[in-house]
């Protein structure tokens, strides 16, 4: 039996189409051993198999001390994520400085950002629009980045436009400050 190698990304539907095309052929797919023994192999039972194996894979994981730890735990990430972020919503920063903006906005989608966490999203859109912080405030062409109040303007207004358009901001929030703050330390906003 042909041993195929899979790209990473592929779809566990594409990983059995090539193997029936391949057939008789195997693969590994996220640890799972999946075949084809012949091409007349319909590629919806590899698919099916794929997903039986992968549930009870799971079930023998959350079954397991170590399984309980890790969901323990993700219960307790959650709670004082969740803590975090209801403090947080009832001290939002002082909008006329860049600096607290920046920091709160870090700090915040730090902990909201965590599944599980809940927060009333449009409470923090409208709180930073009337405080002159507007989703997607510099993020077209009027975004200077050698202007500290602009740049740090952008990063807000991706996260808030985030929030408004898709309920989630971008992961890399905090990478983004880092660079404001790298860039413009020292800087009296």
């Amino acid at each position: 039996m042909r041993t195929i190698d899979l790209l990473a990304g592929t779809d566990i539907r594409d990983a059995a189409a090539l193997l029936v095309a391949s057939a008789p052929a195997c693969a590994d797919f996220n640890g799972i051993r999946i075949r084809a023994r012949f091409a007349t192999t319909n590629p919806r039972d590899i698919v099916a198999m794929y997903w039986r194996l992968s549930d009870e894979r799971s079930y023998v994981y959350q079954c397991s001390p170590e399984g309980r730890r890790a969901a323990d735990e993700s219960k307790r990430d959650v709670a004082a994520k969740q803590a975090t972020v209801d403090r947080m919503m009832l001290v939002l920063p002082d909008f006329d400085n860049v600096p607290a903006v920046l920091a709160w906005v870090d700090e915040f989608t730090s902990a909201a950002d965590r599944v599980g966490v809940m927060f009333n999203r449009s409470v923090i859109v409208d709180a930073f629009k009337a405080g002159g912080w507007p989703p997607g405030i510099n993020c077209g062409d009027d975004f200077d980045g050698d202007d500290a109040r602009n740049f740090a303007g952008r990063i807000v207004g991706q996260v808030l436009d985030g929030y408004e358009k898709h309920g989630a901001c971008p992961p890399i929030v905090h990478s983004f400050v880092e660079q404001w703050s790298e860039r413009f330390e020292g800087v009296v906003t």
